[in-house]
């Protein structure tokens, strides 16, 4: 059973400083916390806990509490400012692909207008030489 032991650890977790109890491990060492590499949660530990064969008495538990519940809900508001910021940029997207169809549209018009100016020229300058042929 861990027991609790006065003062406190300061630990650093993504550059904040967080305050955690002291505990005492089975064997009656003061444990170390340690950062879970896969999710980023504390735990405490036994002081020595070397390696899979060397574990000292093997002890090992979760950092709970206020401060532990603290930078969960930290992370809860990070994860909401960024869904808000994603949900910020796909709404621009959407508008940016409204704008690029509207010029798409005013493109494929210029390029009909473009066609019709282009028999026009043509019709013009067949009738100029016809013109000219009679008339000279």
């Amino acid at each position: 059973m861990m027991e609790e032991s006065s003062g406190s650890i300061d630990v650093k977790k993504n550059s904040d400083s967080i305050v955690v109890k002291k505990r005492k491990c089975q064997c009656g060492a003061e444990c170390v916390v340690k950062k879970n590499k896969n999710n980023g949660e504390l735990f405490y530990g036994c002081p020595l806990w070397k390696n899979k064969t060397d574990q000292g008495c093997g002890f090992q538990g979760l950092v709970e509490g206020e401060r532990s519940t603290a930078l969960k809900s930290f992370d809860t508001k990070e994860i909401h400012r960024l869904l808000a910021a994603i949900n910020s940029i796909v709404q621009l997207l959407l508008e940016m692909n409204i704008v690029f169809n509207k010029i798409a549209d005013l493109l494929s018009k210029m390029n009909i207008m473009f066609a019709k100016m282009l028999q026009c020229v043509i019709i013009y300058f067949v009738m100029y030489l016809l013109f000219k042929c009679l008339y000279m």
